[in-house]
């Protein structure tokens, strides 16, 4: 614990002493950044691609739902149930969502919520690269 707290100490000193100068300042600033917008720009295509090519791709595929009371599971297949057992080849996709009131849910608000974090990664990347130019053209 004191290793963290001197390492701390240490690291403020050395941002302190190189922005006390004013040409430093302002460069280093803006260069720290411009950095934090590239890898938020980073992160948001993360994010975007992640939930088009895996979450929303995998919740298209789904067709078929069952729910059962008892358990308040809803089981989403990607084919019928019963082709599923007469297939030679098990290439169905089979997904349970626990605790959902019905199976409108999965196709429902689950979705509208994939469509909204899509929506808002694109829009962060936007302005994440109109941020990063920015400050490049601060730096220049």
């Amino acid at each position: 614990m004191l290793t963290l707290r001197l390492f701390q100490l240490v690291l403020t000193g050395v941002c302190i002493m190189s922005l006390a100068r004013r040409r430093n300042r302002y460069s280093y600033m803006i260069k720290v950044v411009g950095a934090c917008c590239l890898v938020c720009a980073l992160t948001c295509v993360l994010v975007t691609i992640t939930t088009t090519v895996i979450h929303m791709n995998k919740l298209q595929t789904l067709k078929f739902c069952e729910y059962t009371k008892l358990t308040r599971t809803c089981t989403c297949f990607s084919m019928p149930p019963d082709a599923q057992h007469n297939a030679a080849d098990d290439e169905g996709v089979r997904c349970v969502f626990e605790g959902v009131s019905e199976c409108g849910v999965v196709h429902g608000a689950l979705y509208w919520c994939l469509r909204g974090v899509f929506a808002l990664s694109v829009s962060a990347v936007l302005v994440c690269i109109f941020s990063c130019m920015l400050a490049y053209q601060l730096l220049r």
